[in-house]
């Protein structure tokens, strides 16, 4: 029998024989843990997002909000530390010029495909990138329209892209031979096929939807 198990074998005939000894050694042994436990682990007992607070670590909520003990460095700044120590960074030869987390948008007059300062976003028409109706619902003060092969209601947004172009389009209005879409305050209308597509169109007439 090893040591461990001698041991544990006394403490129990100890334990029969002495019963209220045994109860005031686990009170003080309890005490001694709540006393010197956060000591001798700093983490122990406190609240991690306090701790994690205290270290300036980036905490994700149940909620989905993320909360940060400390404001990030902006770009500006980052370039300024890393400046401060050219030998540090002496392997490096990422551009300091160029900002990251820039988003990059598709803008105008911009000949390198670039960002160009002031530059206002380009407003595509539905054709350019290909989108076509190809059946409507009529529903009442609204109503719902299959475009390029996706169901859209009116108020809801459809994105497109063709030939590098890209284009984000609300659908506002529904008729029996067309629709509407908007994008960058500009109306585009958007006919169904002609007639020699008929067979395929499918137009449906629904009243109001009731409550």
């Amino acid at each position: 029998m090893s040591k461990l198990g001698r041991l544990y074998k006394r403490f129990q005939r100890e334990a029969k024989r002495r019963p209220k000894e045994v109860v005031v050694l686990a009170v003080l042994a309890v005490v001694a843990g709540l006393v010197w436990g956060p000591r001798l682990v700093p983490s122990f007992g406190d609240d991690p997002q306090a701790n994690a607070g205290e270290s300036g670590v980036t905490i994700l909520s149940a909620g989905g909000s993320v909360e940060s003990a400390e404001e990030g460095l902006g770009w500006d700044q980052l370039v300024a530390w890393r400046r401060s120590d050219p030998a540090g960074w002496a392997g490096d030869d990422y551009p300091l010029a160029h900002d990251p987390f820039v988003v990059p948008l598709a803008t105008a007059g911009d000949e390198k495909g670039g960002i160009s300062p002031g530059a206002a976003p380009v407003v595509v028409s539905p054709e350019e990138v290909n989108l076509q109706v190809t059946a409507v619902l009529l529903r009442g003060t609204g109503g719902m329209a299959v475009i390029s092969g996706r169901f859209v209601e009116v108020g809801q947004e459809i994105r497109a892209e063709a030939d590098g172009k890209i284009g984000v389009f609300t659908l506002t209005e529904v008729h029996a031979d067309h629709v509407v879409l908007e994008s960058g305050g500009h109306r585009f209308p958007v006919a169904l096929p002609g007639e020699k597509a008929q067979d395929d169109i499918e137009i449906v007439r629904a009243g109001p939807e009731s409550d």
